[in-house]
């Protein structure tokens, strides 16, 4: 399954931050109201170092995620990052040698 991964790091100045805090909250119904996507994870640095959130969204097919990145939603998103730094978007798709996940179990079989 594609997975569109985004990095940042946190608004520094505390207004920027408490919006943020505020607008993330109406971000993830958002995206998770969009046709072909399966899943959103959020994670936060444990050691504070750059970049510090990371979040990833997997969908059902390539063409969903391309969808999705054309939409005026994910556009208004990714503008309304203010006072984030350092923000870097990856597309990801399945490997052809390992194309689903696997599993230690799957080495007792």
């Amino acid at each position: 399954m594609p997975l569109l991964v985004h990095t940042w790091d946190l608004p520094f100045a505390k207004s920027d931050l408490d919006w943020y805090q505020q607008r993330g909250s109406e971000w993830v119904p958002m995206v998770l109201q969009q046709p072909g996507v399966i899943e959103f994870r959020a994670y936060r640095n444990p050691s504070q170092s750059s970049p510090q959130v990371m979040v990833h969204t997997e969908f059902e097919s390539i063409d969903a995620l391309q969808r999705w990145m054309a939409s005026d939603e994910y556009h208004r998103i990714m503008g309304e990052l203010r006072g984030c730094g350092n923000i870097s978007v990856a597309v990801w798709d399945n490997s052809p040698i390992v194309p689903r996940p696997r599993r230690p179990e799957d080495l007792r079989r």
